[in-house]
């Protein structure tokens, strides 16, 4: 065997795997480094019936050591290997080993599936032929299931037969996919037979008086006590209560709160109250009285008692019923009770005796059971199908999927795609084709939070027929920018068969995409921070005017009230209150005039150039720091964490590359040889942009070669104190 080769892919060296000779080599790679350990079967996209088989245990997981036997059984069937290199569904009857006793019944049922198919070629078959042989294999009779349907039986009396079985046990579905009687089924439906016939048994002979102490009214009457029990049962407590204690007595009485929360005219209320009171008010010698006041609710249950079951256990009518008296009763009734209580479930009870002795020793039960019997007779030969269908899917299926779990190798080819890859996504003007199979959004989520990865969680929805099909997928974004990618968002998914699903994303895990999006993350939020500032400056400046404007028009507005004693006063001037809201709205325009006057001046205070090239210096050092740090996040993106939240068992840390990322999200190019018209709004964009980056350029060559233009921006230099005149005279001394 050759050396095994490794190839650095997502940051850890993983086993290449592209050849049989290669996937030989599994089992001498240390399981500590294979890619993955254990897999959800629902997560890989490939034919059900060889995850069936990998799957030895049913537990829904693929397991390394599924894998190694799933190899090594291949192995000892296949000597040409092939076929496995070349992942084909065609097996070539020579390559199986006929020194292996398995390979070689396989290849004789081969060919004797390609004889009675008639086909030209002898010396290779395909999966399909395989599958569509078994189908019509399974629906005849021997088939090698152990089930055998109704529909298969000629003799119409075990045909019933059969029928009644399956209806009694439910039976098991054949290899035709008809429900059908097994052997146990049989065994079952028999066993039941006799068990009633052996419980009808003990009410016969002298079993009739203990289990039938009152004849055929006994049934009827163990269903009164049974219904009057609970209630005597609490009648007998009560008695014991006041007995031992006579204070009870008030408490075992209705209470007035009690009875006026009773609506009395409510006969549905009333009979509620009369279930739930006593048999009668219970009396501390523990004696019901029956001939004496009793609960009218059960007044025909009493008498039915002690002329029926009481007067029986008794010896004689019964007027009064004690604790005593009540057990006797209950004695007489109990073998009754215990005898329905062992009746044989799942049967009719009233089936005649003469079918159900037919059923344990008929000729038709005779007949059913040799015609399981035949059948499981020939379950070598279904067990060959299996194996010979079992060949073929390892063949084309298992070097595929040793490079979806001892390594990733089609996960990192640009030519292939991954068995976990659902589908690719088109969304925003990208394809994306990282689409991974999700049953719980709020689950993975937690998990592929910390993955590092832009993700966009979808339900998609496809009409098929009158069926509406659903699920939902988390597709990777890792290339690019978010766009116009968020909750809301609609796009359109194509599964791995090609079929066009609906998409709407309704969640999103928002990472930076790139390093540009990491680098003007803190430009947009100072933006956005200034843009919020300065609205709600705005607002407030434009509530402060209102109020000020409402103000001065009200006070112009107003007429003052007259003088106490006006002497002679002058007619007012024409439009007096006109000139009030004047002066008013002149104060207003006067300071805004003056705010604007201070901010002029404030910025006439700072050096222009000094403050552009101060802005500028801050905005570029953030954005040089948020794009290192962005940079450093986007090396560390998980890819492994998104696969662990989908419920992979991965043994290393697999990071998403920048060309990987290209790869997973991609935004096609134009097609060849096309031709671009703008339109002509379009073209005038583009001539201003142009105009104005040719303004921009030749001013700055101009302020390069003339940099005195400059000074006219600066602030004048602050003029120096007045020195004193040389002739002024010196101060005159105090005093």
């Amino acid at each position: 065997m050759s050396a095994m080769v490794f190839n650095p892919l997502g940051g850890i060296p993983q086993l290449q795997l592209r050849t049989a000779e290669e996937l030989a080599s599994i089992g001498e790679l240390d399981r500590a480094r294979w890619a993955a350990t254990s897999v959800p079967i629902d997560q890989l996209f490939c034919d059900p019936g060889a995850l069936a088989f990998l799957d030895a245990d049913h537990n829904g997981r693929v397991r390394v050591d599924e894998v190694l036997a799933a190899r090594a059984w291949l192995w000892e069937r296949l000597s040409g290997r092939e076929g496995v290199t070349q992942r084909s569904d065609t097996l070539r009857l020579a390559d199986l080993d006929v020194s292996h006793t398995d390979a070689k019944k396989v290849r004789a049922l081969a060919e004797r599936l390609l004889a009675k198919l008639g086909t030209a070629g002898r010396d290779a078959i395909t999966l399909e032929q395989v599958r569509q042989f078994r189908s019509g294999y399974a629906k005849t009779f021997p088939n090698g299931d152990g089930v055998v349907a109704p529909s298969q039986i000629v003799d119409p009396a075990v045909a019933a037969l059969a029928i009644e079985v399956v209806a009694a046990t439910g039976g098991a579905l054949d290899a035709g996919g008809e429900a059908g009687a097994r052997a146990e089924d049989v065994d079952a439906w028999v066993g039941r037979c006799g068990a009633l016939l052996a419980w009808r048994a003990q009410a016969e002979g002298d079993g009739a008086a203990i289990v039938l102490p009152l004849g055929a009214d006994t049934a009827a009457a163990v269903a009164q006590v049974q219904a009057i029990a609970p209630k005597v049962a609490q009648y007998f407590a009560q008695c014991a209560l006041l007995g031992a204690e006579a204070q009870a007595g008030a408490r075992l009485q209705a209470t007035t709160e009690e009875l006026a929360a009773l609506d009395v005219r409510s006969p549905a209320a009333i009979e509620a109250w009369l279930d739930q009171a006593p048999l009668a008010p219970p009396r501390a010698d523990g004696v019901l009285d029956l001939t004496g006041a009793v609960n009218p609710r059960y007044r025909a249950a009493l008498d039915a008692l002690a002329h029926g079951v009481a007067a029986r256990a008794t010896g004689g009518p019964v007027h009064q019923l004690t604790a005593a008296t009540w057990g006797e009763v209950l004695a007489l009734v109990q073998p009754h009770i215990a005898w329905q209580a062992a009746k044989p479930a799942g049967i009719d009870e009233a089936l005649p005796a003469e079918h159900l002795q037919a059923v344990i020793d008929g000729p038709a039960t005779a007949a059913l059971r040799a015609l399981i019997a035949e059948d499981s007779g020939v379950a070598d030969e279904l067990q060959e199908f299996n194996n010979l269908e079992q060949v073929v899917l390892y063949q084309r299926w298992l070097l595929e999927l040793a490079n979806n779990f001892v390594s990733f190798q089609q996960l990192f080819a640009p030519d292939e795609r991954a068995l976990f890859e659902a589908g690719t996504l088109i969304l925003d003007g990208r394809k994306l084709t990282l689409c991974t199979h999700v049953l719980d959004i709020g689950a993975h989520k937690a998990i592929a939070g910390t993955s590092g990865i832009f993700i966009a969680y979808v339900s998609t929805t496809r009409k098929d027929g009158d069926a509406t099909q659903t699920g939902q997928i988390a597709a990777a974004v890792t290339a690019g920018s978010r766009g116009g990618i968020g909750v809301g968002k609609r796009g359109v998914f194509y599964d791995r068969d090609q079929r066009e699903w609906d998409a709407l994303i309704t969640d999103v895990v928002a990472q930076p995409i790139s390093v540009w999006e990491a680098m003007i993350e803190p430009v947009d939020r100072i933006r956005t921070f200034v843009a919020d500032k300065v609205t709600q400056l705005a607002s407030s400046k434009q509530a402060d005017m209102a109020s000020a404007t409402s103000k001065a028009t009200e006070e112009a507005t107003q007429v003052p009230a007259p003088p106490p004693a006006p002497p002679a006063p002058a007619p007012p001037a024409a439009g007096g209150g006109m000139q009030n809201m004047l002066m008013g709205g002149g104060l207003a325009i006067a300071a805004v005039g003056s705010s604007l006057a201070f901010v002029v001046q404030a910025l006439s205070q700072i050096d222009p150039v000094g403050l552009l090239f101060g802005l500028g210096s801050l905005v570029l050092g953030l954005m040089a720091v948020s794009g290192f740090i962005g940079w450093l996040k986007l090396r560390r993106r998980d890819l492994s964490t998104l696969l662990e939240a989908s419920g992979w068992a991965l043994n290393g840390r697999m990071y998403l590359t920048f060309s990987l990322g290209s790869q997973f999200t991609e935004e096609p190019p134009l097609p060849k040889g096309h031709t671009l018209r703008l339109t002509s709004a379009q073209v005038r964009k583009r001539v201003f942009l142009a105009l104005a980056l040719l303004a921009a350029l030749a001013t700055g060559l101009y302020v390069a070669k003339h940099p005195e233009v400059l000074d006219m921006f600066k602030p004048a230099p602050a003029a120096p104190p007045a020195a004193p005149a040389a002739d002024a005279p010196p101060p005159a001394p105090a005093g």
